[in-house]
């Protein structure tokens, strides 16, 4: 009998570990598309293995990817995409399926039907830690009213505010004129929280998974220390535009020291990508914080400038006294008598 309980352990042990990509089948025309990967993934999910496919062809989309907690987030425009059938693939990922490690392509197929959706939203997901937005258009050749519930709470404590209603009744909605694109406008609450807005019409929802970040912890710096120079804002900027296909935002509901990560210092900067945690940003368990090399580019540009000056003076000088030197000299061959 125990052998038996054990064969069957075995074989049911990969369902439970196999990664779950949670997603509808079928879209509407213009429709964003929203998804869920979760799964025991060995190294991260980035944007570059995610593909979309018509058929067998690989087309391109408008899409980005986030990680809250253990959890992929994947949203995509459908703007523009006939009805057909399609495939959204992670291509070149690594996890576990029960005892084994596995590197294979996970496919999710999808169908956009002859139907227009009532409208579309972007992002699909947010991470933030100021006031935000969510676009949304209506695709419709009539008005909508688009319903709001940002009740949808998966932790408890202070939350973000809707900042306006068009409903007449007071509930949470606005009012979007055909083809229009409106911002829906929230505010920032006073914790750190991880919920869900709802925004939906009478056929369609949209489940917008949101991260709000209330820094909890105040950097002790000076106002020069906080102030990047310019060189270095643009360095930084240089590098992230470089490694951006290799990034992912990441954030996750405990604090830093729960997740084994480092705050790190104002003169230092994570050697990998920060997370987002509960009470800072925050550097990974797997990276280190290193010391910001201050760009030099500022000094020599400033003492070029100042060689250059230098130089400017001297010809000035030298051609100035040229001149002074012929005047004197003709005066003399006229027979004039030069005062000194």
């Amino acid at each position: 009998m125990k052998k038996v309980l054990l064969v069957i352990l075995l074989l049911t042990l990969p369902l439970f570990s196999a990664v779950e990509f949670d997603m509808k089948t079928n879209f509407s025309q213009g429709e964003t598309l929203m998804a869920r990967v979760s799964g025991n993934f060995l190294e991260s999910v980035f944007k570059e293995n995610i593909f979309f496919y018509r058929g067998h062809v690989k087309i391109p989309v408008e899409y980005d990817i986030a990680k809250i907690d253990e959890e992929y987030y994947i949203y995509a425009l459908l703007e523009g995409k006939s009805p057909d059938n399609y495939s959204v693939a992670l291509e070149d990922v690594k996890y576990t399926k029960g005892t084994e490690v596995v590197e294979e392509d996970i496919i999710k197929n999808f169908t956009i039907t002859n139907e227009t959706a009532d409208f579309s939203i972007n992002p699909g997901f947010i991470i933030t830690s100021e006031n935000f937005s969510i676009e949304v258009q209506n695709l419709k050749d009539y008005q909508i009213t688009i319903k709001i519930d940002e009740n949808r709470t998966e932790t408890e404590g202070g939350f973000f505010s809707f900042f306006f209603s068009d409903s007449d009744s007071g509930d949470n909605s606005v009012i979007v004129k055909s083809g229009e694109i409106k911002d829906i406008e929230f505010g920032l609450g006073n914790e750190t929280s991880f919920r869900k807005i709802l925004l939906s019409t009478e056929s369609l929802e949209y489940e917008i998974p949101v991260y709000a970040f209330v820094s909890q912890i105040q950097d002790e710096e000076s106002e020069e220390e906080q102030n990047a120079s310019a060189e270095e804002e643009e360095e930084q900027e240089e590098e992230t535009n470089e490694t951006k296909e290799k990034e992912i935002i990441e954030a996750t509901t405990k604090t830093c020291a729960e997740a084994k990560g480092t705050i790190c210092k104002s003169d230092e900067k994570c050697n990998i990508t920060p997370i987002q945690a509960k009470d800072a940003t925050c550097c990974p368990e797997t990276g280190t914080c290193e010391q910001i090399k201050k760009s030099n580019t500022g000094k020599i540009i400033g003492w070029g400038l100042l060689v250059l000056i230098f130089i400017i003076i001297i010809w000035f000088a030298k051609k100035t006294a040229k001149t002074k030197k012929k005047v004197v000299l003709l005066d003399i061959a006229k027979g004039k008598i030069v005062k000194r």
